[in-house]
């Protein structure tokens, strides 16, 4: 019904830490590719094995729109890179919230209950327009919902992409 109704911009699919890169996961990645040919979609990694070079190759050659994430700065997560691999960039602000990343039992319900500060919004914001000199369409998600901080944080980084400085 969304997508008959012109509202589906995108599918997205999210891998948990675990998701090592290995040949075999990236063969389910690619048949990702082979059951939704037609769509927008967009693979966020948690591990940072994923973020490298040859990955965005392949996910450029699959037509895989990369997410740009922004979590903690733990051993181990996607270090907080900006690229595009497709004509649409999808960024995803989770927090910084690293001595509750992993606390919260299987729902990480913690994980989430952040508020960024205007000088690490002022980060995505240059690099949002970055991402959005080098494609069509940009989408930015603010996923740091657990206590509420995402619609005021958006208000923020709205504003400081409406300025120049």
């Amino acid at each position: 019904p969304l997508q008959d109704a012109g509202k589906l911009q995108g599918l997205l699919a999210q891998f948990p830490y675990g998701f090592r890169n290995t040949r075999e996961n990236r063969a389910f990645v690619a048949e990702l590719r082979e059951r939704f040919p037609a769509d927008a979609l967009f693979v966020e990694f948690r591990r940072d094995e994923w973020a490298a070079p040859p990955v965005f190759a392949f996910l450029r050659k699959l037509r895989l729109g990369w997410v740009c994430v922004d979590e903690p700065a733990l051993p181990g997560l996607v270090p907080p890179v900006a690229v595009a691999t497709t004509d649409i960039a999808y960024v995803r602000l989770h927090g910084r919230n690293a001595t509750t990343w992993y606390s919260g039992g299987k729902t990480g319900a913690n994980r989430y209950d952040y508020s960024y500060a205007e000088p690490e919004l002022r980060q995505w914001a240059e690099k949002t327009r970055q991402l959005a000199g080098a494609a069509r369409q940009t989408f930015v998600f603010f996923n740091n919902c657990h206590g509420g901080q995402a619609p005021a944080n958006a208000q923020t980084f709205q504003a400081l992409l409406a300025t120049d400085w």
